[in-house]
């Protein structure tokens, strides 16, 4: 025993004076502290992300695996750790600026540290996206910089725009092909070859393959908009193709693969049981009541009597689909004292978070019959009804809820008369 304790003395030793030597040679190698060597990286980063004169297209992708697809992002930064942003998401011509910084954190991290309505729009917890405002730098340089959000772990990645480029043209021309190009459901062919059907779901393709083979029967492809088209998250390869980048052809609403030596492109078409968005209005019966579906000035959104005893319900045309959506809304005041809103629900659990709803699914036959199914806008959870709550304050709240008011059926089902 006495032995084996003076060895263990001995090769402690050992370790400490190896040890000794090795710091000493990593000082001769480095010649500078770690801390050093990392603020010099960080404000390399920051010159690189300072030195583009028209600012980057960030393609932004939030949620978990891509779930929404991503957003164009158009940002620029300056020496004072102010970053300026536009996107997608608002109006062309609309710019916020905000602050950001660079630290170390597991790895030197982009973080946009005040609130900015178009960046944390897809990161506010009420929104549900899972987006991120904090980055870790993959790489930098000035043609290209790889972000990764440390929440997702998506691939951002920025390019910078291009001098002669304004901003707000950029914006425009990724909302023009998005409104010519804007059906819902597409045909992928390759090489003049049906291999299945895609249905979109915000900028996300959703393949069916015809034949599904070694491929399995559905894959998810998340893409962003461009100028030009759309470019895929990370490229497919079908049948041996691999494919990534695709230029909007507006006159045959259809996405062509421009990868070189790639035949092939998505094809939109009309979905069945598609109506144009006068087809849509006009009275209704639903279960015991008589709903009408009013025409508004915009034609894009109507207003629907009856359908609630308690105000009026606007809903929105779903150009891609040719059907509309219902979602949470108020809707007026009810018994005198109560702030009444129409909440989407399933057999457990409400939500008046916004944009979540019902989207109506057209039948093919007359009358026109039309089911509703859940919008996605929830989340995870999945709704199948409405129901009319009353709250004490606005904006609605747990702490506000006086109870329900009306509870509709399952499924809600429309039927046009003649």
């Amino acid at each position: 025993m006495r032995r084996t304790k003076i060895y263990s003395v001995i090769g402690m030793l050992a370790l400490l004076l190896l040890g000794a030597c090795s710091l000493h040679e990593e000082d001769d190698i480095f010649g500078d502290s770690s801390a050093n060597r990392i603020s010099d990286a960080l404000e390399n980063y920051k010159e690189i992300l300072v030195s583009a004169e028209n600012g980057w297209v960030m393609q932004y992708y939030p949620g978990y695996d891509q779930a929404y697809g991503g957003y164009n992002l158009l940002v620029s930064f300056n020496e004072n750790g102010e970053a300026t942003v536009a996107g997608e998401v608002a109006k062309a011509d609309t710019v916020i600026t905000s602050l950001y910084s660079l630290k170390q954190s597991a790895g030197p991290v982009l973080t946009f540290d005040s609130y900015n309505a178009i960046m944390h729009l897809f990161s506010e917890p009420l929104n549900a996206l899972g987006g991120d405002f904090q980055f870790t730098v993959m790489s930098a340089t000035p043609e290209k910089v790889v972000l990764s959000g440390t929440k997702t772990k998506n691939l951002i990645v920025l390019t910078p725009m291009p001098k002669e480029v304004a901003w707000e043209n950029y914006l425009k021309s990724v909302q023009e092909i998005q409104s010519a190009i804007f059906l819902g459901t597409f045909r992928l062919t390759i090489d003049g070859k049906e291999v299945g059907e895609v249905e979109q779901t915000n900028n996300v393709f959703t393949l069916t393959y015809t034949e599904a083979g070694e491929l399995g029967g559905v894959e998810t492809i998340p893409f962003v908009y461009t100028n030009e088209g759309i470019q895929l998250y990370s490229p497919i390869t079908i049948n041996g193709v691999t494919m990534s980048t695709f230029k909007a052809d507006t006159d045959n609403v259809s996405f062509v693969c421009t990868d070189a030596g790639v035949n092939a492109k998505f094809e939109a078409f009309y979905p069945e049981g598609y109506r144009f968005y006068n087809q849509l209005v006009g009275a209704y019966t639903m279960g015991t009541k008589t709903v009408n579906v009013v025409a508004n000035p915009d034609g894009k959104t109507y207003s629907i009597t009856g359908f609630t005893a308690y105000g009026t319900v606007n809903a929105e045309y779903v150009r891609s689909m040719g059907s509309f959506s219902i979602t949470n809304q108020y809707l007026g005041i009810a018994l005198g004292k109560y702030y009444a809103y129409l909440c989407l629900c399933n057999a457990s659990y409400v939500t008046w978070k916004d944009g979540a709803g019902l989207i109506g699914v057209n039948s093919l036959e007359s009358p026109l019959t039309i089911t509703f199914k859940d919008n996605g806008g929830w989340g995870t959870d999945i709704g199948d009804s409405f129901l009319t709550y009353a709250f004490t304050s606005q904006p609605p709240s747990s702490a506000g809820v006086a109870g329900y008011l009306e509870l509709f059926s399952t499924p809600i089902v429309m039927v046009k008369k003649d």
